[in-house]
Protein backbone atom coordinates (compact mmCIF):
# COMPACT_ATOMS: atom_id res chain seq x y z
CA UNK A 1 0.00 0.00 0.00
CA UNK A 2 0.84 3.00 -0.71
CA UNK A 3 1.60 6.17 1.50
CA UNK A 4 -0.19 9.00 1.59
CA UNK A 5 1.63 12.52 0.82
CA UNK A 6 1.00 13.74 4.38
CA UNK A 7 1.37 10.60 6.51
CA UNK A 8 5.18 10.42 7.27
CA UNK A 9 4.88 14.34 8.52
CA UNK A 10 2.32 13.03 10.38
CA UNK A 11 3.84 10.06 12.08
CA UNK A 12 6.90 12.30 13.15
CA UNK A 13 4.93 14.94 14.40
CA UNK A 14 2.59 12.50 16.54
CA UNK A 15 6.24 11.64 17.56
CA UNK A 16 7.39 15.20 19.01
CA UNK A 17 3.91 15.59 20.45
CA UNK A 18 4.40 11.83 22.29
CA UNK A 19 7.54 13.66 24.02
CA UNK A 20 5.64 16.34 24.42
CA UNK A 21 2.92 14.84 26.19
CA UNK A 22 4.54 13.57 28.78
CA UNK A 23 6.30 16.69 30.11
CA UNK A 24 6.17 18.06 33.03
CA UNK A 25 6.76 21.53 34.41
CA UNK A 26 6.69 23.86 37.34
CA UNK A 27 6.45 27.37 36.51
CA UNK A 28 7.34 30.08 39.26
CA UNK A 29 6.32 33.84 38.64
CA UNK A 30 8.59 35.64 41.34
CA UNK A 31 7.34 39.44 42.31
CA UNK A 32 4.19 40.64 43.01
CA UNK A 33 4.20 44.21 41.19
CA UNK A 34 3.52 42.91 37.82
CA UNK A 35 0.27 42.22 38.01
CA UNK A 36 -2.09 39.20 36.99
CA UNK A 37 -1.37 37.18 33.90
CA UNK A 38 -3.85 37.16 30.73
CA UNK A 39 -4.54 33.79 29.09
CA UNK A 40 -2.20 34.79 26.46
CA UNK A 41 0.44 36.06 28.31
CA UNK A 42 0.85 32.91 30.64
CA UNK A 43 2.72 31.44 27.42
CA UNK A 44 4.86 34.48 27.16
CA UNK A 45 8.08 32.77 28.60
CA UNK A 46 11.15 31.48 27.04
CA UNK A 47 10.09 27.75 28.00
CA UNK A 48 7.14 27.93 26.01
CA UNK A 49 8.77 29.56 23.41
CA UNK A 50 11.44 26.97 22.84
CA UNK A 51 8.71 24.21 23.28
CA UNK A 52 10.16 22.52 26.37
CA UNK A 53 6.88 23.56 28.38
CA UNK A 54 3.66 22.55 26.11
CA UNK A 55 0.92 25.17 25.57
CA UNK A 56 -1.33 23.55 27.22
CA UNK A 57 0.59 24.10 30.70
CA UNK A 58 -0.18 27.69 31.79
CA UNK A 59 -0.16 27.56 35.37
CA UNK A 60 1.79 29.70 37.48
CA UNK A 61 3.13 30.20 40.70
CA UNK A 62 3.10 33.55 42.46
CA UNK A 63 6.24 33.85 44.54
CA UNK A 64 6.70 37.04 46.50
CA UNK A 65 9.27 37.38 49.59
CA UNK A 66 7.86 34.26 51.69
CA UNK A 67 8.67 30.95 51.92
CA UNK A 68 6.37 28.23 50.02
CA UNK A 69 6.14 24.88 52.02
CA UNK A 70 5.16 21.50 51.17
CA UNK A 71 1.86 20.06 51.70
CA UNK A 72 -2.38 20.29 50.93
CA UNK A 73 -2.73 24.30 52.02
CA UNK A 74 0.15 25.61 49.71
CA UNK A 75 -1.55 26.19 46.56
CA UNK A 76 1.58 25.20 44.78
CA UNK A 77 0.32 23.40 41.54
CA UNK A 78 2.39 21.99 38.48
CA UNK A 79 1.89 23.31 35.27
CA UNK A 80 -1.22 21.68 33.98
CA UNK A 81 -2.73 23.03 37.20
CA UNK A 82 -2.41 19.78 38.94
CA UNK A 83 -1.41 19.79 42.81
CA UNK A 84 2.51 20.12 43.50
CA UNK A 85 1.88 19.43 47.25
CA UNK A 86 5.11 17.54 47.59
CA UNK A 87 6.54 20.85 46.52
CA UNK A 88 8.25 23.75 49.09
CA UNK A 89 10.42 26.71 47.71
CA UNK A 90 12.54 28.32 50.62
CA UNK A 91 13.75 31.99 49.74
CA UNK A 92 17.39 33.26 50.57
CA UNK A 93 19.90 36.28 50.83
CA UNK A 94 23.55 36.61 51.44
CA UNK A 95 23.11 37.58 55.10
CA UNK A 96 26.77 39.18 55.11
CA UNK A 97 26.48 40.99 51.42
CA UNK A 98 29.76 39.54 48.80
CA UNK A 99 30.20 35.97 51.11
CA UNK A 100 28.67 34.60 48.21
CA UNK A 101 26.62 32.12 50.84
CA UNK A 102 22.80 32.02 50.87
CA UNK A 103 21.32 31.50 54.50
CA UNK A 104 17.84 30.15 54.21
CA UNK A 105 17.55 29.77 57.84
CA UNK A 106 18.02 33.52 58.25
CA UNK A 107 15.65 36.26 58.06
CA UNK A 108 14.72 36.94 54.36
CA UNK A 109 16.16 40.72 53.55
CA UNK A 110 13.98 40.27 49.88
CA UNK A 111 11.97 43.24 47.95
CA UNK A 112 8.70 42.16 46.32
CA UNK A 113 6.56 44.47 44.48
CA UNK A 114 8.57 47.26 43.64
CA UNK A 115 10.25 45.93 40.89
CA UNK A 116 7.03 46.65 38.17
CA UNK A 117 8.73 46.76 35.41
CA UNK A 118 7.87 50.55 34.66
CA UNK A 119 11.00 51.07 32.87
CA UNK A 120 11.76 48.40 30.35
CA UNK A 121 8.80 48.06 28.28
CA UNK A 122 9.98 45.85 24.96
CA UNK A 123 6.81 44.69 23.37
CA UNK A 124 5.00 41.37 24.60
CA UNK A 125 9.02 40.47 25.92
CA UNK A 126 8.29 42.22 29.51
CA UNK A 127 4.95 44.00 28.80
CA UNK A 128 3.50 47.45 28.71
CA UNK A 129 2.54 49.86 31.47
CA UNK A 130 -0.81 47.75 31.28
CA UNK A 131 0.05 45.04 30.80
CA UNK A 132 2.04 41.79 32.95
CA UNK A 133 4.57 38.86 31.60
CA UNK A 134 6.64 36.27 34.27
CA UNK A 135 9.49 38.43 33.45
CA UNK A 136 8.45 42.14 34.22
CA UNK A 137 8.50 41.93 37.95
CA UNK A 138 10.82 39.68 40.19
CA UNK A 139 12.57 39.78 43.74
CA UNK A 140 15.66 40.81 44.73
CA UNK A 141 18.01 41.64 47.86
CA UNK A 142 17.16 44.95 49.23
CA UNK A 143 19.34 47.43 50.84
CA UNK A 144 22.47 46.83 49.22
CA UNK A 145 22.57 49.70 46.04
CA UNK A 146 24.95 51.58 47.99
CA UNK A 147 27.34 48.75 48.84
CA UNK A 148 30.27 47.80 47.35
CA UNK A 149 29.84 44.10 47.22
CA UNK A 150 27.38 42.61 44.51
CA UNK A 151 24.67 40.97 46.56
CA UNK A 152 22.68 37.70 45.56
CA UNK A 153 19.20 36.26 46.20
CA UNK A 154 17.86 33.12 45.49
CA UNK A 155 15.72 29.26 46.51
CA UNK A 156 16.45 26.43 47.39
CA UNK A 157 13.50 23.87 45.87
CA UNK A 158 12.45 20.53 47.43
CA UNK A 159 9.93 17.77 46.42
CA UNK A 160 10.99 16.90 42.77
CA UNK A 161 10.89 13.53 41.65
CA UNK A 162 14.17 12.21 40.37
CA UNK A 163 14.63 12.85 36.64
CA UNK A 164 16.35 15.18 34.39
CA UNK A 165 14.68 18.86 33.62
CA UNK A 166 15.98 21.92 32.03
CA UNK A 167 15.50 25.08 33.48
CA UNK A 168 14.62 28.12 31.82
CA UNK A 169 15.38 31.40 33.80
CA UNK A 170 14.75 35.21 33.59
CA UNK A 171 16.09 37.93 35.88
CA UNK A 172 16.92 41.77 35.56
CA UNK A 173 16.21 44.75 36.67
CA UNK A 174 13.12 46.08 34.66
CA UNK A 175 12.73 49.11 36.41
CA UNK A 176 15.60 50.18 34.39
CA UNK A 177 16.17 50.91 30.77
CA UNK A 178 20.00 50.92 31.21
CA UNK A 179 21.91 47.22 30.52
CA UNK A 180 22.47 45.77 33.71
CA UNK A 181 23.56 42.49 33.62
CA UNK A 182 23.22 39.68 36.33
CA UNK A 183 24.79 36.12 37.14
CA UNK A 184 23.43 32.95 38.04
CA UNK A 185 24.89 29.97 40.35
CA UNK A 186 22.84 26.41 40.01
CA UNK A 187 23.26 23.50 41.89
CA UNK A 188 21.98 19.85 42.96
CA UNK A 189 22.35 17.84 46.53
CA UNK A 190 21.24 17.44 49.91
CA UNK A 191 19.34 19.48 51.56
CA UNK A 192 21.13 22.45 53.41
CA UNK A 193 20.69 25.46 55.04
CA UNK A 194 22.94 27.51 53.22
CA UNK A 195 24.09 27.45 49.57
CA UNK A 196 27.93 28.38 48.93
CA UNK A 197 28.39 29.33 44.98
CA UNK A 198 31.62 30.80 44.95
CA UNK A 199 33.37 28.07 42.97
CA UNK A 200 30.66 27.39 40.92
CA UNK A 201 29.93 28.49 36.95
CA UNK A 202 28.71 31.19 36.54
CA UNK A 203 25.55 31.85 33.93
CA UNK A 204 25.51 36.03 32.57
CA UNK A 205 22.42 37.09 31.48
CA UNK A 206 23.46 40.19 29.44
CA UNK A 207 20.29 42.02 29.28
CA UNK A 208 20.93 44.56 26.90
CA UNK A 209 18.18 46.22 25.00
CA UNK A 210 16.49 44.02 22.17
CA UNK A 211 13.87 44.73 19.69
CA UNK A 212 10.18 43.99 20.58
CA UNK A 213 9.36 42.51 17.57
CA UNK A 214 6.82 44.14 16.41
CA UNK A 215 5.12 43.24 19.72
CA UNK A 216 5.88 39.62 19.23
CA UNK A 217 7.47 37.64 21.81
CA UNK A 218 11.52 37.74 21.26
CA UNK A 219 13.61 35.31 23.51
CA UNK A 220 17.34 35.62 22.83
CA UNK A 221 19.45 33.10 24.97
CA UNK A 222 22.26 34.48 26.91
CA UNK A 223 20.85 38.01 26.90
CA UNK A 224 17.19 38.05 28.12
CA UNK A 225 16.71 34.41 29.62
CA UNK A 226 19.01 31.33 29.69
CA UNK A 227 18.83 27.46 30.44
CA UNK A 228 20.76 25.15 32.39
CA UNK A 229 19.69 21.37 32.50
CA UNK A 230 19.89 19.30 35.64
CA UNK A 231 20.19 15.59 37.06
CA UNK A 232 18.78 15.22 40.58
CA UNK A 233 18.17 12.07 42.71
CA UNK A 234 15.32 11.14 45.04
CA UNK A 235 14.92 13.47 48.34
CA UNK A 236 17.90 15.80 46.83
CA UNK A 237 17.45 19.90 46.91
CA UNK A 238 17.60 22.54 43.65
CA UNK A 239 19.72 25.25 44.44
CA UNK A 240 19.11 28.74 42.47
CA UNK A 241 21.00 32.38 43.21
CA UNK A 242 21.02 35.30 40.99
CA UNK A 243 24.08 37.73 42.03
CA UNK A 244 24.91 41.47 40.39
CA UNK A 245 27.75 41.61 38.51
CA UNK A 246 29.04 45.22 38.13
CA UNK A 247 28.88 48.23 39.62
CA UNK A 248 25.80 48.92 37.28
CA UNK A 249 23.88 46.74 39.27
CA UNK A 250 25.18 45.03 42.22
CA UNK A 251 21.78 43.48 43.27
CA UNK A 252 20.47 39.95 42.15
CA UNK A 253 16.90 39.17 40.32
CA UNK A 254 14.68 36.33 39.86
CA UNK A 255 12.13 37.12 37.59
CA UNK A 256 10.88 33.98 36.40
CA UNK A 257 11.65 30.37 36.36
CA UNK A 258 10.41 27.08 34.67
CA UNK A 259 11.29 23.41 35.34
CA UNK A 260 10.70 21.26 32.61
CA UNK A 261 10.77 17.44 32.70
CA UNK A 262 13.44 15.76 30.29
CA UNK A 263 11.31 13.14 28.64
CA UNK A 264 13.54 9.72 29.36
CA UNK A 265 15.21 7.67 26.25
CA UNK A 266 12.82 4.68 27.00
CA UNK A 267 9.83 6.82 26.14
CA UNK A 268 10.73 8.28 23.07
CA UNK A 269 11.99 4.48 22.24
CA UNK A 270 8.45 3.57 22.93
CA UNK A 271 6.58 6.42 21.04
CA UNK A 272 9.09 6.17 18.16
CA UNK A 273 8.27 2.07 18.52
CA UNK A 274 4.88 3.11 17.51
CA UNK A 275 5.35 5.06 14.66
CA UNK A 276 7.33 2.33 12.85
CA UNK A 277 4.09 -0.26 13.92
CA UNK A 278 2.05 2.55 12.34
CA UNK A 279 4.26 2.85 8.89
CA UNK A 280 4.29 -1.24 8.86
CA UNK A 281 0.29 -1.01 9.18
CA UNK A 282 0.06 1.19 6.23
CA UNK A 283 2.01 -0.93 4.32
Amino acid sequence: MKFTRNFLPLALSSLFMAGQASAVSLLFDFGTGGGALSADQRTNSPGHATGAVPSTEVSWNTVGSADIAAGPTSGLTYGDGTAATNIALNLAVETAIGSNILDYAATNNINSGSLTGSAVNLGAVYGSATSSTPAKDGIFRGGTTSNSDNAAVGFRLDGLAAGTYTLYFTGRNTNSDSVRPVGFYTAVGASSDTFNFLDLSLTTLANSSISNNGGNPTFVAGNNYNSTTFTIAEGQSLFFAAEGTTSTERRGFINSVEIALVPEPSAIVLSLGGVMLALRRRR
